[in-house]
Formats: C-alpha cells, structure tokens, sequence
C-alpha cells in the first residue's frame, strides 16, 4: 500500500523480477435496479452508453454502506462480507478431451479436486478489518507458474494427433483448442477473433513439455519440434497458476430485518501481472475515439480499443453463487443521479488541485472488453447462432491459457491484438509468424523500446548498464549470413515463459504513463502513413470482401521494426537531419527514432537451433513525433508534414 498515492501498487523497484499482488476494495451500497433515467432520484446512466442501453436495467448506488450506528438512521449495521474463488482450467480442458472425443486420462471425481480444480484461499482471500479494512480481496502470493502434480506424481495429458496433427490447431507451438472457431485461410486480423463463439477450455495450452518415465523432455530443444508435436502420442506436463474468477458478497441482517431481502454479489477476477500499470483500457479508448485522427483511427489496431466497462456481459454463470445471464450490464459503471433531492447537477467532473497520479484500478475500466480469448478474463457464451439461437455471452476464467503466461506469449507477439493495454512484443520475435497453419505476420501498433526488450543495457538511473527485457526475452540484433546482412530473431516457437520463469520485469515499462503510449501509438502510426500505408484508403482498390482495415494491416505488417527509442535531448544527428530537411522542432513535444525493414525469407541459424534469420529486402530509418515525420527510404531524408492531426 502506498499512503502517498492512496492505492495498492503492483511493482517494487528494489525486487525488479518480483510482482506486489494487488489487493482490491469492494464496498456495498444500497442501489436499485431500473433503466436508464427511471430512477425516481433523477436521471442516471451508464457512463459510456452503448446502442440498447434504454432497453436494459442497470443497478444505480444510492448510498454506500458501512458497519456502525452512523450510515443510516436508527440503525446499528453489521456488515459482513463473504468471498469464493476458482480456476478450474485443468478441468475445463479435461472436460473439452472428453466432449470432443479425443483421448483423455481423467476424469469425473478427480476434476474436482487440486490441481484440476483450484479454489478459494489459494487463489485470494478477504484481509478482514484490522489491516486494510473491511471488504479487501487479496491474492495469495504464488509462483507464475508451477508443475501440476496430482496424487504424488506428475499430472500429465495426453497430446492426441488427431486434435494435434490438423495444422489449424496449433497457434506457432501451442495447441489451439476452439470449439466450433474457424480457421482462416488468409490474415483476418480480428475479423477471426469469434466473439460469438465460448471459451469451454483453455484457448491455448502448452504441449512442449514431454514427460517420459516420470522426467521432462523439454521440446523446444528438438530441431523437429513441431513434427513431434504434430505426431502426439506423449504425455505433456501439466502446469497450473493461480488466476480465477469469484465473487465478493456482503450481508447484514439488521437490512434483511427491515426488508432488503436482496443482495446481489459483485464478479471478480485476480488475474497476473500487469506490465503497463499507468495506462487504463478505458483512458486509452476515450483517447482513441475522440481525439485520433479521423484518418487513422479505423486501422490504427484492427478493432476499437473497447474497455471491458463498455461490453454487455454476464458474469460466470458456471460459479456457485448464482449469477444471473440476463444480467449483462455486471461490468458498466453506473454514475450517480445527475440530480438528487433537488440539489445541483453533479455530472461535471471535479477539477484536480494537485498532482493527480495513480495505478490503474482493475476491471471494469482497466480490462479490455475483446476476448481471443482474453486478458484478465474470456468468455463463455450460451446459445448457438447456427441453430438460429440469441448468444448471450459471459465472463469467464477458464477460456484464458494454460498456463496463463502461455497465453500472454502469443498475445503479446501478435501486437497485444484486443486491442488491449499489455504488451506489444510483435517485433520482439520473427515477423513471419504462422498460426493455423498459415502465414500470419502482425504490425507493430505501440512499440517497446529498445532498451525495454533487452537490445540494449538500460542508459541512466539506478538500472543503468543491466539489460531488462520485459519478458525474459532478448530483443533481435544485426547478424551476417553468406555474406549479407540478416536480422536474427529468437524462434518464438521455441521461447517458453515456463523454462525462462522469474526473468519477467516491469521496472521499465511500469514508467510508461497515458501521453507516453499515445505518443508512441501516433508515432508509430505516422511512420506507416509515410511510408504509404494511408489508413483504410488502401482498401479502395480491393476487390471481393476484403475488409480494407486487413489490407491496411498487412500493408503494415510487410515492415518489421528493427529499433525504436526516444531521442534524447540535444541529439546532435537528430538536429542536423532536422536543419537539412527544413523540419521545425517543438522542444515540448517526444520524438522517436525508428528503423525499420521490409523482410523477407526467414532461414534456420545453424550455429543455433533457438534463433531465426530473416532476410532484409529494404530498409528505412525515421523520426516521428506523431504529426511529422522525417523520413530516409533510400538515400535522401526527406519531411513529411502531410500526417493527419
């Protein structure tokens, strides 16, 4: 907890491979549940309105309550709370083997027990009164990631090449395991994200992990890596986190003596760690809605950057404590009456007198709301639109991957792509990327720098001279090969978050704040614009039903960024370019340096089984504050001031 920020923080500055859990606060109200402006105080709503909204009821707070004879008159409240947790992943995942036929070594009771079933206080509990306060969820500090043992010995599953050996379920060296999901043919970015289609299973789980007369055969140090996963007939090694979803209840019986017989839970998920605590989902879509250029928005990601307080959905319905389908506005935030008791609006928002500075708060406004199959949460869904019926969707733990930081890998190497606040790690690994059995490369949208994925050692500060990837994972670096220039990646097929644990750190990118991801985000974007890559105006030459967004896409993802890294306060080459080219330089504004290359062939290392050469067809070099962009394709530098604002 620090007192300076009023807030719990997820970093340590002097622990750099260690995460704080975050506990979180949950308080219970009085509220009614009606539709938007009926309720009888005065006109309400929910605080990002979607299309429907006045046709959906919403729970409004009316008064917060608290124990003690002060919170309502001529009462004595006791409040207390209660709290359940679950990750039920391995079970999940056991269920989906049995429900597609596939072979499967458990079973029935078993699922029921750790580690296939993992609940409650090993997940979180509450604090209780006396350190934080009433209503403080926990987590249980864990390990990222452990080896499932079960009835003492290894807890295993079988890796069946029937499910295996088809090319559309494997996502680069994961098993892919999505029911009733299709499989593109080509590069559909988000178009292949199935939003109506549930996460009965983990999305991704790792295979790489062979166990043979009780020992781990790791994989990813065969050069067939992908033929033996294709070939199945082994048993994987099962690992299991600490994740899960619940639910947080309060109860008073001095209430229910006086007639408030309803209490209504409030959804909750602990999730991992969070590499990008200053940006929140919600900060970040306003942003993009109202203030990107018009011009750039639709391809600036390939779908809006939704916070989950703007989906309509259920919570889990799977969980004990009765959640309710058809409550689906569970993760809008619901303002206050605009008016009460006759007094003065309060929908203007408060004016900060100080230093305004905060970690974001967690779900709903700091979650995304696309699950493929998420972040903090997936989704299940109930009712199937090719049987003509009405999906209504919820949120759901188990969809995520297993292990979690399975899924946060390829999430992150196809450019964090909700889009969501974690992550973009695309250029970290060879652009050439295949998932599904096809060539899937994904454009960088908002770059780490060069320092922030261990190309280079970190420059000042306490840090100085260490270098710090994000994820364990160094970033690519020049190479030659027969004589020419090759850039060398490590194989992302081959990197797993298991083998390299406690390697992960967010003491760079945990500095990284709003401005400074949306100056990156635009820079970026400028740079694709002056290289001709003009937003959706790519796709006025398409023919058939090519969403023009993908083409934008795949124009981008032709590029791979090489370095990245803000330029540095009187940079000497920085400011002769500048002078040469006629560019006017706004000493309050960030500029960026960015190489780039059109990439080509991508070839085995055979002076290293764990890496990737890919050919460079072309290279360009820019600097780029967002609104111009200096620009080297070729030999000459040239100014583009033509970049939308």
């Amino acid at each position: 907890y620090d007192e300076r920020l009023r807030a719990f923080v997820g970093t340590d500055e002097t622990r750099i491979f260690d995460f704080h859990v975050v506990p979180r606060r949950f308080a219970p109200y009085l509220a009614i549940r009606t539709k938007t402006g009926a309720a009888p105080t005065g006109a309400f709503g929910p605080q990002d309105p979607q299309p429907g909204d006045d046709a959906r009821q919403f729970w409004v707070p009316v008064h917060k309550l608290f124990s003690g004879p002060e919170c309502l008159s001529g009462m004595n409240l006791q409040i207390s709370f209660g709290r359940g947790m679950l990750n039920d992943e391995l079970a999940a995942f056991h269920r989906f083997l049995d429900a597609e036929h596939l072979e499967n070594n458990w079973s029935g009771e078993h699922l029921e027990q750790f580690p296939f079933a993992i609940r409650d206080e090993r997940i979180g509990s509450l604090s209780g009164e006396t350190e934080f306060g009433p209503g403080v969820l926990v987590p249980r500090p864990n390990t990222l990631v452990e080896e499932a043992h079960y009835k003492g010995a290894r807890l295993t599953f079988p890796v069946d090449p029937r499910f295996s050996g088809d090319p559309a379920n494997l996502q680069m060296s994961s098993l892919f395991v999505l029911p009733d999901g299709q499989a593109p043919s080509k590069p559909g970015y988000l178009d292949d994200a199935e939003q109506s289609v549930g996460r009965p299973a983990p999305e991704y789980i790792n295979i790489r992990h062979r166990v043979v007369e009780g020992k781990i055969e790791n994989l990813n140090d065969k050069p067939d890596l992908m033929s033996i996963l294709a070939r199945g007939n082994y048993f994987a090694q099962h690992y299991i986190d600490f994740s899960g979803d619940g639910w947080v209840a309060a109860s008073c019986a001095e209430l229910l003596k006086a007639g408030i017989n309803v209490s209504v839970p409030a959804f909750c998920m602990v999730g991992l760690p969070d590499f990008l605590p200053k940006v929140a989902q919600r900060d970040l879509m306003l942003w993009w809605n109202t203030q990107v250029p018009a011009a750039l928005r639709p391809a600036l990601w390939a779908t809006p950057p939704f916070a989950l307080s703007q989906t309509r959905i259920a919570p889990n319905i799977e969980l004990p404590i009765g959640f309710s389908i058809s409550d689906d506005t569970v993760s809008a935030i619901v303002s206050q009456p605009q008016e009460m008791d006759g007094g003065a609006p309060s929908a203007a928002p408060q004016t900060p007198n100080g230093a305004l500075r905060f970690d974001k708060t967690g779900m709903p406004d700091g979650s995304p709301g696309l699950f493929d199959p998420g972040w903090d949460s997936s989704q299940g869904v109930v009712g199937h639109p090719a049987k003509g019926d009405a999906v209504r969707r919820f949120l759901v733990s188990h969809g995520l991957g297993s292990p979690f930081i399975e899924d946060a890998k390829l999430c992150a190497a196809l450019g964090s792509y909700w889009p969501g606040v974690a992550p973009d790690a695309t250029r970290q690994y060879q652009p050439d990327k295949i998932l599904s059995g096809i060539s899937y490369p994904w454009p960088t949208a908002v770059p780490f720098t060069d320092e922030e994925i261990g190309m280079v050692p970190v420059a000042d500060g306490p840090l100085k001279g260490r270098m710090l990837p994000w994820d364990g994972v160094p970033g690519p670096h020049r190479k030659t090969f027969d004589g020419k220039q090759v850039i060398e990646y490590e194989d992302e097929k081959r990197v797993d978050y298991i083998d390299i644990q406690g390697t992960m750190t967010a003491a760079l990118t945990a500095r990284i704040d709003l401005h400074e991801y949306q100056d990156r985000t635009l820079s970026m974007a400028a740079v694709y614009w002056s290289l001709g890559i003009q937003g959706i105006a790519l796709g006025a030459g398409t023919t058939g039903k090519d969403n023009p967004i993908n083409v934008a896409l795949r124009a981008k993802a032709a590029w791979a960024v090489l370095s990245f890294r803000p330029v540095a306060t009187g940079d000497a080459e920085f400011a002769r370019i500048a002078a040469q080219t006629g560019a006017t330089i706004d000493p309050g504004r960030r500029y960026f340096r960015f190489e780039l290359y059109r990439w080509g062939k991508q070839l085995a290392d055979p002076a290293r089984l764990r890496s990737v050469l890919v050919e460079i067809i072309e290279e360009a070099t820019a600097y780029s504050d967002g609104r111009q962009v200096i620009l080297k394709r070729g030999g000459t530098w040239k100014l583009d001031t033509t970049i939308p604002t």
